[in-house]
């Protein structure tokens, strides 16, 4: 079945993220129609924004997102390719 794969943030952003504040900033449309949510993180006076770093094909758009401002956590090409 053909269909949107929303895929998250890499392990390490989780990590990064996961006692910060968030707010939906911002969605994108998948091929199929789905709307995804964009959040923005705040630490101290630090933001931080989803966006999406890749979307490869597999019986649909496989949505990997990332950190704009942390490009240091970014899905690796092995660990998209493992996915796929």
């Amino acid at each position: 079945m053909r269909t949107d794969q929303y895929i998250g943030l890499s392990p390490r952003a989780e990590k990064f993220v996961e006692k910060m504040k968030c707010k939906q900033y911002d969605a994108f449309e998948g091929a199929f129609g789905n709307n995804f949510p964009l959040y923005r993180y705040f630490k101290s006076r630090k933001k931080y924004h989803e966006i999406v770093q890749a979307d490869p094909w597999s019986s649909g758009p496989m949505f990997f997102i990332t950190l704009k401002e942390r490009r240091d956590l970014d899905w690796t090409d092995k660990e998209i390719q493992e996915m796929l």
